[in-house]
């Protein structure tokens, strides 16, 4: 792969893309940190799809020139007519070949940029406890650890604590 993160497009996701990002999903490395129990059917990601369209939920996919989509992201407001509506939930996931080569850095610039157009005010996460590459980005761009989920995390295994982490915007 010699596309870099200059090279990143992000388009947003359609019923065509559902395939790839089914296949994504299910790599065992990248579903290890979502909260998603393994396999994904392509029935689970198309009612995932058809959910965030009804509810007007952004899903983007990530594409480099070279290889296509790598990734897929979405950013995921409060409902505006609450207190909390100026606050969104994001998330992000890319193959591992993708991973430390700045693409994960340029994704969450799109999405801060994307949630300061729409007048948002802080954007968050939940993080597991182990994911210390996660950890190092969202640290790097300014988030901050708010508060740990103790034990929220059941990684197949055992269970983990899940970090909450924040960043405001304005």
């Amino acid at each position: 792969m010699t596309s870099g993160a200059s090279d990143l497009r992000f388009v947003p996701a359609s019923e065509t893309d559902l395939a790839r990002m089914n296949e994504l999903i299910n790599d065992p490395e990248v579903i290890r940190y979502l909260n998603i129990l393994p396999p994904v059917s392509m029935d689970r990601t198309r009612a995932f799809f058809n959910f965030a369209q009804a509810k007007g939920f952004s899903v983007w996919c990530l594409k480099l020139p070279d290889v296509g989509t790598v990734g897929v992201a979405s950013l995921i407001p409060e409902d505006p007519s609450t207190k909390l509506g100026r606050n969104a939930t994001f998330a992000l996931y890319l193959m591992p070949a993708c991973w430390g080569k700045g693409l994960g850095k340029a994704t969450m610039q799109f999405l801060e940029a994307e949630a300061t157009k729409r007048g948002l005010h802080r954007l968050e996460c939940t993080v597991a406890a182990d994911n210390s590459r996660a950890f190092r980005l969202y640290e790097g761009l300014g988030f901050v650890r708010e508060g740990v989920k103790r034990k929220a995390f059941f990684n197949g295994s055992q269970y983990e604590d899940l970090v909450v982490m924040g960043k405001l915007l304005d």
